[in-house]
């Protein structure tokens, strides 16, 4: 079975490539699990604090890496 590809997730890991960085490293930084960031990248979880991590590394604003999340059904 192929796993299905998050073009979204791919572009946000090539911008901390791009930046010197990598979930691992954020993982570190902010003290969680590797599994906690993967899971922000992919859009499972909401944790905006790792989100702010990921968007003042790659330069980029929250709403530019996740622009579907104000848009979301209550």
């Amino acid at each position: 079975m192929a796993s299905r590809v998050n073009p979204k997730a791919e572009y946000i890991k090539y911008r901390l490539k791009l930046k010197g960085s990598s979930p691992s490293k954020i993982a570190r930084e902010r003290g969680v699990t590797f599994t906690a960031v993967w899971n922000v990248i992919e859009g499972r979880s909401e944790s905006m604090p790792t989100k702010r991590v990921i968007a003042r590394v790659t330069g980029e604003r929250i709403e530019e890496l996740w622009p579907d999340m104000n848009q979301r059904a209550p």
